[in-house]
């Protein structure tokens, strides 16, 4: 499921207005959408370069298993050095606060080395052990880091605005009747089948013994005054076994209720049901046998309804990240001169007016 979201590709297109009112030219349109492009690889770039996946992989897989995705976006530039610093995080370890204007305060954490906390912080980031957990704080106003719960970093805010956007995706319950239902704002892709899973190995648990019982099916031993079983029981799976019996004496096969055709019905049920949470047996073409076309339509309408929700959060998520990186541009007044290696473009604030 993660695999199929990865294939999603955006497409960026740019429509507004000169300060004049006018639309823009698509020159101006197109200089914006190239610049949104160059500043995401730019990111891309820097986190490649400490093996992280990247961008868009990263932002995938927590939609898909959080249900949410949060990043934060900051422009940096030091002489000629530009970097577009866009850091995806990990949801679970998120924590915000929101108002009536969006968001109010963010914190979210993640591990850091030793190693990593000394060059990062110098003598306030000294670890005692070889891993720690690095809380990063922002306010409309200040930011603070902390690190094993000891203020190591602080400075002031200088965007008015937490450089964040967090994200829910829209499926599961929004009602807010409750802290409860609270929890359940945006949901993972696993959501229709995480019930059902240990439902569908068990029953395959129990097919898989049913296929060895057929090798060697469970047997009576049949006398006419009864005595315990043969020191060599002949039913055991493997060997081969000469039995020189009475007349009056038999090996006989326990009579079983037919198992597996109730076992074939529940399955078919419990597929059907994982089908309509996930990918169809259609769309990775191993149908065993053939279905209508009102059927097959079903199916794929069932899958689409899974993944469209995830897409409208990517690019809505995509959207409000690009608009913050272009009113940082704007707002400080930065040149950036990024791009692929060959094909480096180079953008100022007054390139992204409109």
């Amino acid at each position: 499921s993660l695999a199929v979201l990865n294939e999603a590709k955006a497409v960026i297109v740019v429509k507004g207005q000169q300060a004049s009112g006018k639309p823009l030219t698509d020159d101006q349109a197109a200089t914006i959408e190239n610049f949104i492009k160059d500043a995401e690889f730019n990111a891309n770039e820097a986190l490649w370069d400490v093996m992280h996946p990247g961008i868009d992989p990263y932002g995938w897989e927590q939609i898909g298993i959080r249900g949410a995705i949060g990043r934060r976006y900051l422009l940096k530039q030091h002489g000629d050095f530009f970097r577009a610093d866009i850091l995806p995080f990990d949801m679970r370890n998120c924590v915000y606060g929101l108002d009536r204007h969006g968001l109010n305060w963010v914190a979210f954490a993640r591990v850091i080395t030793k190693e990593e906390s000394e060059m990062e912080y110098g003598p306030n980031g000294m670890l005692s052990e070889p891993f720690g957990v690095e809380w990063d704080y922002w306010s409309r106003t200040i930011e603070r880091v902390f690190v094993n719960n000891i203020l190591v970093a602080e400075q002031l805010n200088p965007l008015g605005y937490p450089p964040f956007v967090l994200d829910l995706v829209q499926s599961g319950t929004f009602l807010g009747t409750s802290w409860r239902a609270i929890r359940m704002n945006g949901d993972s892709l696993f959501t229709a089948n995480r019930d059902l899973y240990p439902h569908w190995n068990a029953i395959h648990s129990i097919m898989q013994t049913m296929n060895y019982l057929t090798l060697a099916p469970p047997t009576i031993w049949k006398t006419k005054g009864g005595q315990k079983l043969p020191d060599k029981p002949p039913f055991r799976m493997g060997r081969q076994v000469g039995l020189d019996s009475e007349d009056n004496e038999d090996v006989a096969q326990i009579e079983l209720p037919d198992i597996q055709a109730s076992n074939r019905n529940f399955q078919a049920t419990l597929g059907g049901a994982l089908q309509r949470g996930s990918l169809a047996y259609t769309d990775w073409g191993n149908l065993a046998f053939q279905l209508s076309q009102v059927a097959l339509a079903t199916l794929g309408d069932a899958a689409r309804q899974v993944y469209t929700p995830r897409l409208f959060t990517m690019a809505r998520s995509r959207k409000k990240g690009a608009m913050m990186m272009i009113d940082q541009m704007r707002r400080f007044n930065l040149r950036a001169n990024i791009g692929r290696s060959g094909e480096k473009r180079a953008y100022t604030a007054a390139d992204l007016e409109g």
